[in-house]
């Protein structure tokens, strides 16, 4: 992969983690705590990004 591409596969990771960060905070930010509900959803979110993650990873 030259370099360009392996930069944006970078990229891309680091916005993953933003994504992660910034979604738990959200969910706090409406009424000061996560719901249940909202838990859940974090939860398969975060299963997203990992499986996301791991194939980006294997392109490197």
């Amino acid at each position: 992969m030259n370099r360009f591409m392996q930069s944006q596969v970078n990229n891309a990771l680091l916005s993953l983690k933003t994504l992660d960060k910034s979604i738990e905070m959200a969910a706090s930010k409406d009424d000061g705590v996560i719901s249940k509900e909202e838990m859940k959803q974090i939860q398969k979110i975060r299963k997203a990004i990992t499986r996301f993650e791991r194939e980006m990873e294997k392109l490197k």
